[in-house]
């Protein structure tokens, strides 16, 4: 009875622990006081009115599931309609949604565990940037992103995603930590711009983002960033100069924001409708234009509708480009293809047109190179004048001069240059272009990772030395081993360099012999070891081996190696 009562007591425990925690559940309906786009208002006028006629039907017992089904068809329909045809402006409406899903909402929900990590090593930390490491389909990544807030005072405290100094630098701190350590890095990019306040400016806001920009094309471990919400200026680009660049389907990407252009060229915020069509910020433009590679899809009705419902696609185009493409790469084509991707940005044709008329200009050159008229220059580029082919061989005398200018300066030009012995067709789009070291970086990693193979091999030889035949002989044969794998390394060094073979170690004195107990021991033990093992143990206690076991010890160890 006691139990009975007691098995009662707990059912009614977890009902009403069940009920109290139904109410933090997800929302099926939203708020009155949802932020609402004016555009989107038809939108939720609809809705409304499919819940009032779904309520109405529930307390009078009506079947009105047919009517119900037509609207949400014609709910979803119009939804479509809208999203489909969206003006840039509306788009930057969107992607500046209080709604949308922050850095941490993605990083949280992308992630099997997610560790966030603190401090730029000089007594700050800027909550506008966060930083961590991150576990995707067992996949380590470091993960820094931007973030805003939901509230006004999230948002004061994270400073309307807007960085400090200090926010970069904690986010350069970790892109080193995880170029050392081989971790690739996922950045999230969210903000309006770098804060440009008198404190900011005082700590260093300009040097700490060119810092940014300098060390990431150093980087060896490959970059993915991704546009979660807008991306404004250097204040984006501190933390997205990237070998891959995605964004999302609302998103947007600009050098100044449209209400600062408005204010610039036309002296008036009024006109930053006509900015933001005139800057070309959207998704569909910036990869048209090359700036971005990739657009991740958003669920209808955009991210701030159903956040939920945007991870998988994220996760999806991250984990996508990283298996098919940067998995297997090295770090000098990582850098290799950061290098060729900002190097095709900003390609353009230059020539004279009459009145702004493009369209016709472009389609009279075609029609005149097509009727076999123009002239050449004499680097073999076509003009349609005299004029423009003698301005082309101006313009290249001038860049041949350039260089001969930098020979010899290299030291403070830092600057890859397009010769060596890897070709980066694939990564340029089908044109030539070549950077030095590929070759020698996978030789210098086998290199090193076999002379890791070696050290671990020998030190599991003196244990088992040690284990078999005492202190005393372990010191003897680390000894042998330390002074043969310093002259293996010496020599695989001189191989990579090209320099001089160094000389051949002494020969050491050999080990004593070992008693009858030890040997008949030994041979007790290692019957059942490979034949490479028993080998390496026979030569260690100076014991012989049959030739079947030296044929079969010199086969293993020559398909090791291969």
């Amino acid at each position: 009875m006691a139990e009975s009562g007691f098995g009662l007591t707990r059912q009614a425990g977890r009902d009403w622990l069940q009920s109290l925690l139904s109410r933090f559940g997800p929302m099926n309906d939203k708020a009155s006081n949802a932020h609402v786009l004016d555009f989107e208002r038809p939108l939720v006028e609809l809705d409304n009115r499919i819940k009032e006629v779904r309520k109405v039907a529930e307390d009078n017992g009506v079947d009105v599931s047919g009517q119900i089904k037509e609207l949400e068809q014609r709910a979803m329909q119009l939804r479509k309609d809208t999203y489909a045809r969206l003006t840039a402006t509306q788009r930057l409406q969107v992607a500046r949604h209080a709604n949308r899903p922050t850095f941490l909402d993605i990083a949280l929900n992308i992630t099997d565990k997610f560790v966030e990590l603190h401090g730029d090593r000089a007594g700050l930390d800027d909550p506008a940037i966060v930083c961590g490491l991150g576990s995707i389909d067992g996949i380590s990544f470091m993960l820094i992103g931007h973030q805003k807030g939901r509230n006004t005072k999230e948002n004061i405290y994270r400073n309307f995603g807007m960085p400090q100094p200090n926010g970069y630098r904690k986010a350069l701190r970790f892109m080193k930590h995880a170029n050392q350590f081989g971790f690739p890095i996922l950045t999230f990019v969210d903000t309006p711009g770098a804060f440009a306040g008198k404190n900011a400016e005082e700590l260093g806001q300009g040097e700490a983002i060119a810092m940014n920009l300098r060390e990431m094309f150093g980087l060896r471990v490959p970059v993915i960033s991704v546009v979660i919400g807008e991306g404004g200026s250097g204040g984006a680009l501190a933390i997205g100069c990237a070998n891959y660049n995605l964004i999302m389907e609302h998103s947007v990407y600009y050098v100044a924001s449209p209400e600062a252009c408005a204010a610039i060229l036309w002296k008036s915020r009024a006109k930053a409708g006509a900015a933001t069509e005139a800057l070309k910020i959207t998704a569909p433009d910036l990869v048209k234009a090359g700036v971005m590679d990739e657009i991740v899809r958003e669920p209808l009705g955009g991210a701030h509708a159903d956040p939920m419902g945007s991870f998988p696609y994220i996760k999806d185009a991250i984990l996508n480009i990283w298996n098919t493409k940067y998995s297997r790469m090295t770090g000098v084509e990582v850098m290799a293809d950061r290098y060729a991707k900002f190097r095709k940005l900003g390609e353009f044709s230059e020539y004279k047109v009459k009145g702004g008329r493009v369209a016709a200009a472009r389609e009279e050159r075609k029609q005149l190179q097509a009727a076999g008229g123009g002239f050449y220059a004499k680097t073999g580029q076509w003009a349609a004048t005299k004029a423009e082919a003698a301005y082309i061989d101006r313009t290249v005398a001038r860049n041949k001069a350039w260089v001969r200018s930098l020979q010899g300066k290299e030291q403070w030009l830092n600057r890859p240059q397009p010769d060596g012995e890897i070709d980066l067709e694939a990564l340029t789009g089908g044109k030539a272009f070549r950077l030095p070291g590929a070759q020698e970086e996978r030789d210098r990693l086998a290199a090193r990772n076999f002379m890791r193979l070696r050290v671990v091999k020998a030190k599991r030889l003196v244990m088992d030395v040690r284990r078999r035949r005492g202190l005393t002989a372990a010191n003897m044969m680390a000894e042998r081993l330390g002074v043969r794998l310093k002259y293996e390394s010496d020599a695989l060094k001189a191989q990579l360099n090209g320099t001089p073979m160094p000389a051949p170690p002494k020969e050491l004195p050999p080990l004593p012999p070992a008693s009858k107990e030890e040997r008949a021991a030994l041979e007790r033990r290692v019957r059942a070891l490979p034949p490479a093992r028993k080998a390496a143990l026979a030569w260690a206690m100076q014991a012989p081996l049959s030739a079947r076991e030296s044929a079969e010890a010199e086969k293993e160890v020559a398909q090791s190696k291969r």
